[in-house]
């Protein structure tokens, strides 16, 4: 990909990390709960900004996907660049918060599922085995989001090699929705848990798919869309909200869509309060500050270093939260730029030496 060109995916990976923050910042000190419930409201709409993140994953590794064809073992290939891209932080990441919660988060309670570190449940969290353990702890907090990335880049070349066009997309997003539906079915008759629902990846596939669509969308031709289609698609999204039985799966659908439709807006029309230098350079240290702002604001709590200004008004309670906002972005800024330039940027290096050698 030319990098100029996609300057606007680094920059929705921007606002995606942001979004993420918004909802994390908020679950630490004073609550804005009962003070300011508008502003909460809409504050907790960030948690969204995973699934910006699962949009933009699909729809950047299909144009990737597209620029490299003719490339030889394209998949082996896919693989190894995935793998040095995602692994090596994930496990600097797993590494530091077992240690952390072995010393620390018993006598803080912070980490209320890490009180106690399991070995075997280690060892699944390495492998990214949770998706077939739901109610196993994340040793890695916010991990559930890269365990279903990785579940993802697994059928990533089945859905390469048969997904085509924008009528296969459609009936690929058809199936998701009817895995999503029979899964939570299943699931919710025997363990009726609505955040363990959300973080199950056949309850996430979707989001991916509608990654793809973005792609083929944005390479759509008149008159290629088949319209019988797109009326059967229109009649499972409706029997989709009706049969679902968790209403949170149903915000995730919507949320996505309106994703959807700002990721086609932002590539078709690059405004600049969007994409710019700022939100580009934030999305270039996206992974490392969405695995490390955890830990930055575990410490923060830990020190008493959360609530800068008395809640005794609405106004002051707002500003407390936009002033923690700030600090846990400046220091968790600091962080992801050293680990983006000391540890990403160097693993992903050498999975492309690694190509090159085994050429």
């Amino acid at each position: 990909m030319e990098p100029k060109k996609y300057e606007y995916i680094d920059s929705l990976r921007g606002v995606a990390i942001l979004l993420v923050l918004a909802i994390h910042v908020g679950q630490h000190g004073e609550s804005l709960m009962e003070i300011a419930p508008l502003f909460d409201k809409f504050r907790f709409a960030g948690h969204y900004g995973v699934q910006l993140f699962f949009l933009l994953s699909a729809y950047t590794l299909m144009l990737s996907n597209q620029s490299r064809q003719g490339e030889s073992f394209i998949t082996r290939n896919f693989f190894i660049r995935r793998a040095f891209r995602i692994i090596p932080m994930y496990y600097f990441a797993l590494i530091y918060y077992t240690i952390d919660s072995i010393f620390f988060a018993p006598y803080f309670s912070i980490q209320e599922n890490m009180n106690e570190v399991i070995f075997s449940d280690v060892m699944k969290n390495i492998c990214f085995l949770n998706n077939f353990y739901p109610t196993m702890p994340y040793y890695v907090p916010g991990g559930w989001s890269i365990v279903a990335e990785i579940s993802f880049y697994l059928l990533l070349p089945f859905i390469c090699r048969y997904i085509v066009d924008i009528n296969k997309a459609i009936i690929l997003f058809i199936t998701s929705l009817g895995i999503s539906c029979v899964f939570s079915i299943l699931f919710f008759n025997f363990h009726p848990n609505s955040l363990i629902l959300y973080f199950s990846f056949p309850n996430q596939f979707f989001v991916f798919v509608m990654g793809i669509l973005v792609f083929y969308l944005m390479n759509w031709r008149k008159n290629s869309l088949n319209k019988f289609l797109f009326v059967i698609l229109l009649l499972v999204i409706s029997l989709y909200i009706y049969f679902i039985p968790d209403k949170v799966i149903i915000d995730c659908l919507r949320a996505s869509f309106i994703l959807f439709l700002f990721i086609l807006i932002i590539s078709k029309k690059q405004y600049k309060i969007i994409v710019n230098s700022f939100f580009s350079f934030v999305g270039k240290i996206s992974y490392s500050m969405y695995l490390i702002h955890f830990g930055v604001l575990y410490w923060m709590s830990r020190l008493n270093f959360v609530d800068f200004l008395p809640c005794t008004s609405k106004f002051l309670c707002i500003s407390n939260y936009f002033v923690r906002y700030i600090v846990t972005f400046l220091i968790s800024g600091i962080l992801s730029y050293i680990t983006y330039q000391y540890v990403e940027k160097f693993f992903m290096k050498k999975g492309k030496k690694i190509i090159q050698l085994i050429k």
